[in-house]
């Protein structure tokens, strides 16, 4: 669920291939061998408002590592909090 309205900033930190979908729209598409490192993407999003969030991670050779996390506008950047997902509607 959104906190706010306007554009948020989703990032990921992995070690290996990383891909992230808010509401079947791609935002984070790194799906690659590769040390940690950082890919980031934006969206606008509005507050109160239940998104899909599908984030896919593989782990090739070496340590695995994988984060996600958001900034929210006007906000601070935080992993983001479990208080805002949601299970899926059924």
């Amino acid at each position: 669920m959104a906190s706010q309205t306007g554009t948020t900033s989703f990032y990921t930190i992995s070690d290996d291939g990383v891909r992230l979908w808010v509401n079947n729209r791609g935002v984070i598409d790194n799906w690659s061998d590769h040390g940690p490192t950082e890919n980031n993407g934006d969206i606008a999003l509005e507050a109160g408002k239940l998104y899909d969030l599908k984030l896919e991670y593989f782990q090739g050779g070496g340590g695995g590592q994988i984060e996600l996390g958001w900034e929210t506008p006007g906000g601070d950047r935080a992993v983001l909090p479990i208080t805002q997902l949601y299970p899926p509607a059924k």
